[in-house]
């Protein structure tokens, strides 16, 4: 992400991001969580019938 203006600086994600708002953590857990499902299915042989060749013809 960026802030202000002029001048720039590079710094590591957790100095600058101080999760005053929570939206990359939320973003973070939600995307795990969805990984999570999508693991555990194809694990358990696909029982939520999930199509592992989509979106390939």
């Amino acid at each position: 992400g960026a802030a202000g203006g002029g001048y720039s600086q590079v710094l590591p994600m957790e100095d600058f991001n101080l999760h005053l708002t929570g939206d990359t953590h939320a973003v973070s857990s939600a995307h795990n969580l969805c990984a999570a499902f999508l693991d555990n299915s194809l694990f358990r042989k696909n029982k939520l019938n999930i199509d592992v060749n989509y979106p390939a013809p």
